[in-house]
């Protein structure tokens, strides 16, 4: 990740709360900064982790393209597949 603000560091411990309530839109955010590597250290792990369960959730559609995209990057064939199965 990048150097952050304080103001950043209070917004990503408020969407992190949000997330662990069960908020599927800021489990999708937490996904994608991590997968993006924006104010959180880049982390396909976690970020599949975050997708997966703003998809369990409330069946988050933009959580189910990203976690498709992810997962299709993956060297493991098996990870690939899951991707596909998304689609």
């Amino acid at each position: 990740g990048e150097d952050i603000t304080k103001d950043e560091e209070r917004g990503l411990d408020l969407l992190f709360r949000a997330a662990r309530a069960g908020n599927a839109e800021a489990q999708f955010e937490i996904g994608w900064r991590l997968e993006k590597g924006q104010g959180l250290p880049q982390n396909d792990l976690l970020a599949e982790d975050f997708y997966r369960r703003s998809i369990e959730g409330k069946g988050s559609r933009s959580g189910t393209f990203n976690l498709s995209m992810l997962l299709l990057r993956q060297p493991s064939a098996d990870k690939r597949r899951q991707g596909e199965s998304l689609l």
